[in-house]
Parts: structure tokens; C-alpha cells; sequence
């Protein structure tokens, strides 16, 4: 089946990609049907693991065909898939992936019910499940059994923890596995004289071969996530009760039947909250979008092409921030923001400097405005400077990802987004974008700004007031989750002016030398209903603007020129600023995280 694994632990997804071909025994459970299983099986567990196996490698090198290596490493939640049939068939590519999904989901479906019902049937009719799983259809199936394993199967689903029930499976898995073959070598010592159809090939050494992998990969899923595969391994414990009662026959049948409908509950409850708690548990972004130049005024290809070009800064100077920002900031991810401020020649070294002084996992995002807000919307780049840039940021510095600023919601971005559409084909992420707009291609995810949701309400309490930001804030968190596309979250520095309103209602403008520090509090409070709504899948992480902060630090009611942000990250100091409670709360939300 088609799974997607998300890449923060390798070691343990190597485990877990390596049980997507779990089932390949599956047809041994209906070896007492088959015609001449001595010879029909083996064939068929040969015939088809080979199969299943070219057809992968095959996929994968079409995958390296496509795409190169750095883009497939930069794809989010690694839908290779996805963006490998979009680059191919364009926006049809990802209907075809969801169809080859399906297909193969029903196909797994098929051999899985077909089996798996066998084993019960199997069971019961040894003493060890209810008896009347034993029982058969007039067509020779085990109907009740088929049954029973429906009712499971829907009490998995309704739990909505497919990927722990994966890990907690997954672990079981390999370990039967490993002591099924293990018995292979109990069987020659115990039974020597028991007749064998079929003789293990390479016997003494594949056997212990299999063993050795099998341990390898325990130990991977172990190391991966310890308290999942206990969870998973108390699972299987968990059974042994159950076999001694059955084969002693030292419980009634009744309570047999409760001790069932139990675990069925704890089963049901225990998995949304495995669910909601791998949600809570699972590596977020935390990101910031900032000037690549640090340019303490950054107007040219912004607000228009007439401005002077700004001074970038030094390698040292991005050195120290690098460290900050990575350091103790707590990023994880950087968008660095570039529209022209600075020269091209300056610009790639600036972008370099970042890469350099950076740790090698903090990903770097190339984040490109594409059109000023002059009112002739004028385009920051022509043709081949956005080619050049395209062809020395992509490998160079964003391990094939890229993205596109914008903050205000709708704009035509014109020959630049369709040319870098094609030069990323994996697809571009677009930060800035605002509440009422939708994430479409060629964007698969976004970083949306909350501006107007976080600042609205004086105090706090104002803010979780019917009518006020979080009511606002979680109706955006519900429209992204009926999108299904990873969102990162704005959390919010600088807030409108208060003095305004009563109880802190946009005043009507947006002005630099009176707006003012968001609440102490409010981004905790806007992050906590942000992870509690976004569902799985939903959330990529939270992030920051550090471009306004930037603008607004700087005005001389605040921070004035020298003390602002940009500055105090060129000379690798700690920000404390005017706005620094807000930030301060930010950046103890990412270590956090």
C-alpha cells in the first residue's frame, strides 16, 4: 500500500517502509484451499515478491528521472509521488496518484480480508476463539469470522490512529516474523522424520540471514520511537491471557466476552488519544521569514523600483545572525525574503554566506517577492535575472525548494510564477498568504499571516471574546483543515495601535511609529488553539515575520535606527527592544516545539 512517511526519523521510517511489503505472506493462510500448495505456493510467494520488488525499484528510478535528488529530499511529507505525476501530467498528475492509491488500497484490502479471517477461522476451530468462528458458509467460507474481523476493522478506523496502529503493528510484525523462521530451525531438531514438501533453500544460512535482518530492523524501530513499540509489544502481551483462558478453559464464556468488549473500548478510546498525542509529539516547523540582505531599509523592488538599492550585510554579520536565529531562536527553517533590494552579484553571496553559516539541518528557503507594491504592480525580476536566480538558489542554497512572498491575498504574479513553477516542479510554498485565499498549484503548502486575528482584542480576555481573534482564528484553522494542505502559522510581534478602541479593534491604519507590542500571552494562547483545531496532516508548524518587525523596531518612537532588529542580528546580540516581550514569548514557543 502507498504510504506516506514524514522524514524526521529516518531509522525508524526505514523500519516502517520496509513493513509496506508485510502481507507478501498473506496467501499461506489459505494454503488448506489451494490446489497442490506444495508446489503453488512457494511459486506464488516467489512470483510475487519479485514482482512487487521491480515494480518499486523501477518507480524510485523513474522518481530520480524526474526529479533531482535535492528536490526529492526538500518534498514535504515526502509525497514523491504527488509531485513526480504533476511534473509529468500537470495538475491531472496528483488525480492519477490518488486513483493508483485507491487501486491499491482495495488490492491490499482484498488479500488482507480474505486472509486474515482464515486465521481466526483457524483459531476457533483449535479451541482458541470463539466457536462459532468456526463455522462455514454453505460456500465454504467463514462467515462468522468475516464478521468479527468487519466489526474490528471498523473499530480500528473510527479511532483515527492509522499511524500509530502502523507502529504499534509494525514492531509485532517483524518480531513474529523473525520467530516464524526462527521455528524453522526448532522444527529440524525437534521433528527430524516429519515429512517437508517444501525444504527452506540455503539451509542453515538463509534462515539465519533473515534473523539477522529482522534484529536489525527491531532494533531500528526501537531506536526510532521506544515508547510506541512498547505500546505495540504490550499489545501482543496483552493476548497471552486471553490464549491461557481459551486453552485451559479456566474462564467462562461470558466473561470472556466482556474481557473482548474492553480491550474493543480501550482500543477505541486509547487510539485517538495516541492519535492526538503523535499530533502533539510530532517535529513542527519553526521558521522566520527575514531579509536574506539584513538590509536596514529594504524599499527598492518593494515599494517600487525607483528606490536606492540597499546595503547588505557583511559574512560576519550574517554569521552572527545565523547563530541567533538558529541558535537561540530555535528556527528550524528560514525563509529569507529577497526582492531586488540589493544586486544580484550581492545577492548570491548573501544567500551563500546564509547557507555557510547555517547548521546543515536548518532548511533554507529561498523566498522571492515577484511583484512590487507600486501601483502599476510593477515585476521585481526580469526574465533572466529570475533565471539566474532559479538556476544558483535552487541547488546552491534551497535544496530545491522555493518559495513566494506576497501579503496581500489574489495577485496575478504574471510569467515569474509560471517560470518558476517549471523550474520546481516538486512545487513552491507561498508565504504571506492571507486567511481567504486557497493553497493551489503550484503551491502545496503555505505559510498564512494572522495578523487581523492575533491583534484583535486589547487584553486577553477581549481576545477570546465571542466576536473577537480566536473566534476568527479558529474559523481559519477549520478552512485550512477542509484543504488539506500543510499550513505553518504566523505568530505575531507587532500588534495596531490600542490606544485607538475600546477593547482593541483594528483602528484604520497601520502605523509604524504607533503600533504597538502584541499582548504578553497571546501567541501562547494563539498557538495552543492552533495545535488543539489543525488536524493531522494540517499543520506544518508556526513561523514568524520578521520583515515587520524589522519596519517597525526601527522607527525612531521605538528602537530608532541603531538598536533595531536587524541590527541587533547583524552584531549577534540578543534583541530586548520594544517589542521583545512578544518575540521573547515566540521564540520560548519554538524551543518548546
Amino acid at each position: 500500500m502507498y504510504r506516506y512517511l514524514p522524514s524526521s526519523r529516518p531509522l525508524y521510517h526505514r523500519a516502517l517502509l520496509a513493513s509496506t511489503d508485510d502481507a507478501w505472506y498473506t496467501v499461506t493462510f489459505v494454503a488448506e484451499e489451494v490446489h497442490d500448495s506444495h508446489r503453488t505456493l512457494p511459486r506464488a510467494l516467489l512470483l510475487g515478491c519479485l514482482l512487487v520488488t521491480v515494480l518499486y525499484v523501477l518507480t524510485n528510478v523513474a522518481y530520480l528521472l524526474v526529479l533531482p535528488l535535492d528536490q526529492i529530499a526538500a518534498v514535504p511529507e515526502n509525497r514523491v509521488a504527488e509531485r513526480v505525476a504533476v511534473a509529468l501530467f500537470g495538475k491531472i498528475g496528483s488525480t492519477l496518484v490518488i486513483a493508483a492509491i485507491l487501486a491499491s488500497t482495495f488490492g491490499c484490502l482484498n488479500g488482507l480480508i480474505l486472509g486474515g479471517a482464515r486465521v481466526c477461522y483457524a483459531m476457533a476451530r483449535e479451541g482458541l476463539f470463539f466457536r462459532h468462528c468456526a463455522r462455514l458458509h454453505a460456500r465454504k467460507t467463514p462467515v462468522v469470522a468475516l464478521l468479527y474481523q468487519g466489526v474490528w476493522s471498523m473499530v480500528l478506523a473510527l479511532s483515527g490512529s492509522y499511524s500509530e496502529l502502523l507502529t504499534y503493528s509494525t514492531f509485532a510484525s517483524v518480531l513474529f516474523s523473525g520467530l516464524t523462521v526462527a521455528a524453522v530451525y526448532r522444527l529440524r531438531w525437534s521433528q527430524p522424520e516429519r515429512p517437508r514438501p517444501y525444504r527452506c533453500w540455503g539451509y542453515p544460512v538463509t534462515p539465519a540471514v533473515y534473523l539477522a535482518i529482522s534484529l536489525a530492523f527491531l532494533v531500528y524501530v526501537i531506536r526510532g520511537d521506544p515508547q510506541a513499540t512498547m505500546l505495540g509489544l504490550l499489545l501482543v502481551l496483552s493476548g497471552v491471557p486471553f490464549y491461557l483462558a481459551w486453552k485451559g478453559r479456566a474462564v467462562k464464556p461470558t466473561w470472556r466476552h466482556l474481557a473482548i468488549l474492553a480491550c474493543v473500548a480501550l482500543a477505541a478510546g486509547g487510539g485517538r488519544t495516541a492519535a492526538a498525542d503523535a499530533q502533539a509529539a510530532a517535529p513542527l516547523e519553526r521558521s522566520y521569514w527575514i531579509h536574506a540582505s539584513l538590509a536596514p531599509i529594504a524599499q527598492k523592488g518593494y515599494w517600487g523600483p525607483g528606490f536606492p538599492a540597499a546595503v547588505a550585510a557583511s559574512d560576519a554579520e550574517i554569521r552572527n545572525a545565523a547563530r541567533l536565529l538558529t541558535g537561540p531562536y530555535a528556527a528550524n527553517r528560514l525563509y529569507l525574503v529577497y526582492h531586488h533590494e540589493i544586486p544580484l552579484d550581492e545577492a548570491e553571496r548573501a544567500f551563500a554566506s546564509w547557507r555557510r553559516h547555517c547548521p546543515a539541518n536548518v532548511q533554507i528557503v529561498p523566498t522571492l517577492l515577484l511583484r512590487m507594491y507600486d501601483p502599476a504592480q510593477s515585476t521585481v525580476f526580469a526574465p533572466d535575472e529570475l533565471r539566474r536566480l532559479a538556476v544558483f538558489l535552487r541547488p546552491t542554497v534551497g535544496g530545491g525548494q522555493m518559495a513566494v512572498y506576497d501579503v496581500q491575498p489574489r495577485r496575478e504574479q504574471g510569467p515569474s510564477l509560471e517560470y518558476l513553477a517549471k523550474q520546481c516542479p516538486g512545487g513552491l510554498i507561498r508565504v504571506g498568504i492571507q486567511p481567504d485565499e486557497r493553497i493551489g498549484p503550484p503551491f502545496l503548502a503555505a505559510v498564512q499571516d494572522t495578523w487581523s486575528g492575533l491583534c484583535h482584542g486589547k487584553s486577553n480576555a477581549d481576545w477570546q471574546s465571542p466576536g473577537f481573534g480566536a473566534e476568527r482564528l479558529r474559523q481559519w484553522v477549520g478552512q485550512r483543515n477542509a484543504q488539506r494542505r500543510p499550513v505553518a502559522w504566523d505568530l505575531i510581534v507587532v500588534a495596531w495601535d490600542y490606544a485607538a478602541t475600546a477593547r482593541g479593534g483594528y483602528p484604520g491604519y497601520d502605523d509604524a511609529a504607533r503600533n504597538m507590542p502584541l499582548p504578553a500571552g497571546r501567541n501562547r494562547l494563539a498557538a495552543e488553539e492552533i495545535r488543539r483545531g489543525a488536524e493531522a496532516g494540517c499543520l506544518a508548524g508556526f513561523s514568524s515575520d520578521l520583515l515587520i518587525l524589522q519596519a517597525n523596531s526601527r522607527s525612531p518612537a521605538h528602537d530608532g535606527a541603531r538598536a533595531s532588529f536587524y541590527q541587533t542580528l547583524r552584531r549577534g546580540e540578543v534583541y530586548r527592544g520594544y517589542y521583545g516581550v512578544p518575540f521573547q514569548e515566540i521564540v520560548a514557543i519554538f524551543s518548546r516545539l
